[in-house]
């Protein structure tokens, strides 16, 4: 056989392929855990409960007989109590230090602060909320004489507030007013359609804005007098220079909600500014002299006197120029520091004016010298 003919023979020879083992594909189960059903109390309308999926963890020694008490539908301006038994479970007796609640509106009282042993002890909690809608959770921390850093006690106090008259703001700022100017604000109220509520009266609990109660015209088919009102707040332009504070209660026919407050804030801004407002001295030299100057100015009327100065501080002295009559002063203050001086000096010096606004303005003086 020529060597062709062997060659052609080798070509025509089918090879067998190769058997390839594939492996039976391994089938994962997953287990899907069960869910675990947390079963919630059902609540009756009215019905207050102190139950909590997250109450705290009570102490070593002392605990309360419920962490969280929820008062459920309030309204705002009613007051609600609610007492807690804080309980001590140790053997010796336990003392609480103090008692914080996280919100005005909450008012804790607690007659005895010693527990003996094996003893509890009621804590009255007393909620009147008066400008917070919604829910709200308010905590309050009971701190113990016991031994650790964590030797504290949380409770929490919740409810849904409601309202029966609609007040906004019920947070009224005056904002940029000047002495001698009187500044207006207005509140919208609006009763609940279909309730029926009116506001029998507006009186002022604390401050001295002047009061217009406006019936807005129209009437609800629903009820027999307006549902809507402006209350008109004015402050008087004779109200004192600085921070000043009102507080509004406004009395409805309600059951439910037969008061409601508001609360008015601002700043009057004095005629007269006095910059810088301190005199910090720097770091002195025994036997130096420190030269600071401050700028008086007065807006409105030019009717400014030239200022003068009261002071007890041992080496101050002081000039005044005038820089525009009646309205603009320059003081230079003058402080020698003693010879023998070491470490802090600090005092204070009162400028004085004619002005109703700001008669009297006192600056703090401070400053440090080294010892040597």
């Amino acid at each position: 056989m020529s060597y062709m003919n062997i060659l052609l023979l080798i070509m025509a020879v089918q090879t067998t392929p190769a058997i390839v083992e594939t492996a039976t594909p391994t089938i994962i189960e997953t287990v899907i855990p069960a869910v675990v059903e947390t079963v919630v109390p059902e609540m009756k309308d009215g019905e207050k409960t102190a139950f909590s999926l997250k109450d705290p963890q009570g102490l070593p020694g002392l605990k309360a007989d419920h962490y969280v008490h929820d008062f459920g539908t309030a309204y705002l301006s009613r007051t609600m109590d609610h007492e807690f038994q804080i309980q001590n479970t140790g053997e010796t007796p336990v003392e609480i230090t103090d008692i914080k609640a996280d919100c005005g509106c909450t008012i804790v009282d607690m007659e005895t602060r010693f527990i003996e042993a094996g003893t509890s002890a009621p804590l009255t909690v007393t909620f009147t909320p008066e400008f917070q809608v919604g829910r709200i959770d308010k905590k309050i921390t009971v701190y113990t004489d016991l031994p650790g850093k964590r030797n504290w006690l949380e409770l929490s106090i919740r409810a849904d507030i409601a309202t029966v008259i609609t007040i906004d703001p019920v947070n009224v700022y005056f904002k940029n007013v000047h002495f001698g100017e009187a500044s207006i604000e207005e509140v919208h109220i609006t009763a609940k359609k279909g309730s029926g509520v009116i506001i029998t009266a507006v009186e002022q609990v604390e401050g001295r804005l002047d009061m217009e109660l406006i019936p807005v015209t129209g009437e609800s088919k629903d009820d027999t007098g307006p549902r809507e009102w402006t209350l008109r707040l004015t402050l008087p332009e004779d109200t004192p220079a600085g921070k000043f504070v009102s507080k509004i209660r406004v009395l409805t026919n309600s059951t439910d909600q037969p008061e409601a407050m508001i609360q008015a804030i601002g700043f009057v801004r004095s005629q007269i500014s006095i910059l810088p407002t301190q005199c910090y001295l720097g770091t002195l030299k025994p036997g130096d002299e420190v030269v600071k100057t401050f700028r008086i100015r007065k807006i409105g009327d030019p009717t400014l006197e030239a200022p003068t100065v009261r002071t007890k501080l041992p080496g101050l002295t002081w000039s005044v120029e005038t820089a525009e009559e009646g309205s603009r002063y320059n003081l230079e203050v003058r402080v020698a520091i003693p010879e023998d001086h070491t470490g802090r000096l600090s005092g204070d010096f009162t400028i004085l004016t004619n002005d109703p606004t700001r008669p009297e303005f006192t600056v703090p003086v401070f400053g440090y010298t080294p010892k040597q």
